[in-house]
């Protein structure tokens, strides 16, 4: 395996981690302003009644601890894309050791 390869493969399993932790932030975020949206805002029907229509608890408490597993997954992803690079690193360091 190259060096650079490894290296280039660390970057990139950071890149994806951390656009992980974007995406899964932004799903927490959009369903909590949601719940507060439609909890607070109630929808006229056609009789002329009002009634307020509220996301099942359970399917966003559901959600949201999917996203917060997916942000664990992302971090762990990023720990180890980190170890890569400075795998990389040390042995880049140790070939120009060995060179000079």
């Amino acid at each position: 395996m190259n060096i650079q390869s490894a290296f280039n493969i660390g970057v990139e399993g950071f890149q994806r981690a951390q656009q992980q932790v974007t995406e899964s932030a932004s799903n927490i975020a959009r369903q909590a302003v949601d719940s507060a949206n439609v909890s607070a805002s109630p929808e006229v029907v056609q009789d002329g009644q009002t009634s307020a229509t509220l996301l099942p608890a359970d399917r966003t408490q559901q959600s949201v601890v999917t996203e917060l597993v997916n942000l664990t997954v992302a971090e762990h992803q990023a720990k180890a894309s980190a170890k890569t690079i400075s795998a990389a690193d040390e042995m880049i360091g140790s070939i120009i050791d060995i060179k000079v």
